[in-house]
């Protein structure tokens, strides 16, 4: 009896040791799987902290970049800022950093050579011209094609396909001061604005200051044609474009809004002459210029919508570390004499 007493309390204690020892190492696996979260994510925060100054850092060097543009018309060769119009990386150094598994990319580009979206309308009413680029440049994207095909589709939708022009009215509802629909005797569109139920109207207040949202909450400007309308538009522009930066697109809603009957192949001669090899880019003399590469009714209508130097830019800057990617924008306004003034940073 007293052999069997002591195998039972060698039995519970080999238990108790077994117990103990599988306790100790879950203890010892939590731990180490804590401390290894904890590793990463202090180093994704460490990360993120030295990714927010380099991003910084870049959007400096672009203030540098644009100061330093001395010449009175935007030019690809003298022009540092012009070497990132469509994104290049960045030396290191300049931004500070020396690790290998780094890189940092920078793109400038002026938001002067976009059409103004917010000309189409002002303190004394609609822009007819402005007006027709837009349209133009959403016949260009297609969206014309669009409204045929879905006229043309057997399958019922539940929602109206606008065209350019009705897309164009009724932006100019959703900016104008009044609560009427748009109609011109020289436009064959109408707005929607009088027609909505009581109670609901559009902003009327002229401005709009998110691009990207407000667009989308306009009739006919579904998420699909806002995210292709948007590389071409700005609405921190005015009444000018600049010939040096703007897109073939740009120039060919230009050139067909102000003049229908003209050569399409017109923006496209304008793009050849900017090139150095043939005499360009376009100085403070553009008007001359234009004259000698198009046709000379065509340069004279679209000159007063022109310039040849921007002073706003949007900057992109964009920092990889290995898989990990971080991102941030700004928009820059030139000053003479001084580092341009940030408006407004984001990061991403």
């Amino acid at each position: 009896m007293k052999q069997r007493a002591k195998n039972k309390e060698r039995g519970v204690a080999l238990i108790m040791v077994i117990f103990m020892i599988v306790i100790t190492s879950a203890l010892l696996v939590s731990l180490t799987d804590s401390t290894y979260i904890s590793m990463r994510l202090n180093r994704a925060t460490e990360q993120r902290l030295k990714a927010e100054y380099i991003l910084k850092s870049a959007v400096n060097v672009s203030q540098v970049l644009i100061k330093s543009d001395t010449t009175q018309y935007d030019d690809p060769q003298q022009d540092l800022w012009m070497k990132f119009v469509e994104g290049a990386e960045l030396p290191g150094e300049l931004v500070g950093v020396t690790e290998p598994n780094v890189r940092v990319s920078l793109l400038i580009a002026s938001e002067k050579g976009k059409i103004p979206l917010l000309s189409v309308l002002s303190s004394s009413g609609v822009d007819p011209a402005w007006r027709n680029v837009l349209v133009a440049l959403f016949e260009n994207l297609g969206f014309d094609n669009e409204q045929q095909n879905r006229a043309n589709s057997s399958a019922s939708t539940p929602s109206k396909t606008y065209s350019s022009k009705e897309m164009v009215v009724n932006l100019i509802d959703y900016l104008d001061v009044d609560k009427d629909s748009y109609s011109s005797s020289d436009f064959q569109a109408q707005g929607i604005e009088g027609e909505l139920p009581t109670g609901e109207e559009f902003r009327n207040d002229r401005v709009m200051e998110s691009i990207a949202s407000e667009l989308g909450s306009i009739p006919g400007f579904t998420p699909d044609r806002v995210q292709r309308i948007l590389p071409f538009v700005s609405i921190r522009t005015r009444d000018t474009i600049n010939i040096n930066a703007a897109s073939l697109e740009v120039l060919q809603a230009l050139i067909k809004g102000t003049d229908a009957s003209a050569n399409p192949g017109e923006a496209q001669q304008l793009i050849a002459c900017r090139d150095p090899a043939q005499g360009g880019p376009f100085n403070q003399n553009f008007a001359s210029q234009m004259s000698a590469c198009i046709d000379s009714n065509v340069a004279n209508t679209i000159k007063p919508k022109l310039v040849a130097q921007g002073d706003v830019f949007s900057v992109i800057a964009k920092v990889d570390y290995g898989i990990t990617t971080f991102m941030a924008s700004a928009n820059l306004k030139s000053v003479n004499g001084r580092l341009p003034t940030i408006e407004n940073f984001l990061l991403y």
